[in-house]
């Protein structure tokens, strides 16, 4: 099951865990509090962040 995390590098939204419930993580999280880094996750045609290290 994933989870919300911060972000170590830009201090905002990301997500940890297996990788299949990210939409779920960021269904109620406005887009500008996502994560900026990269390399970008995709999800169902949808760009996600990547995870929390």
């Amino acid at each position: 099951m994933c989870m919300s995390a911060i972000c170590s590098t830009c201090k905002k939204q990301t997500w940890r865990g297996c990788g299949n419930h990210v939409a779920y993580v960021f269904a109620n999280v406005p887009e500008e509090q996502w994560c900026t880094c990269e390399p970008k996750v995709e999800k169902d045609g949808k760009e996600y962040p990547p995870p929390a290290r």
